[in-house]
């Protein structure tokens, strides 16, 4: 049973980190968009 709680703490860290990881793509592609969106050509 202890180790399954290991397990799942890890499993949430992992997942959180993911998920973080995720945001800062995103808001960089959205950035890199509106630079070539609204860039002079």
């Amino acid at each position: 049973m202890n180790f399954a709680i290991h397990a799942m703490r890890i499993l949430e860290v992992m997942f959180f980190a993911g998920l973080a990881g995720s945001a800062i793509v995103v808001l960089i592609s959205f950035i890199e968009d509106g630079k070539e969106l609204f860039g002079k050509d």
